[in-house]
């Protein structure tokens, strides 16, 4: 779904191809769930980039906070 809205690049074409999905046959679905490692995996990064959510209720004005 999401390359056709986005029409993602070719590097994203071995993810694409996930094996393990609702339609796919009992054979191909064996064959997944005794994979130990897949190309899937290389979709996380090895250090993933850590960021703070804001809160859409919570604004700081100075050194107090106001609730929303």
């Amino acid at each position: 779904m999401q390359n056709r809205k986005a029409a993602l690049s070719d590097a994203w074409k071995p993810y694409l191809a996930y094996p393990c999905h609702p339609g796919a046959p009992n054979d191909r679905m064996r064959a997944f769930f005794t994979m130990e490692v897949e190309p899937q995996c290389g979709m996380c990064p090895a250090a993933p980039e850590r960021f703070a959510i804001p809160l859409p209720f919570i604004r700081k004005t100075g050194d107090e906070v106001i609730k929303a």
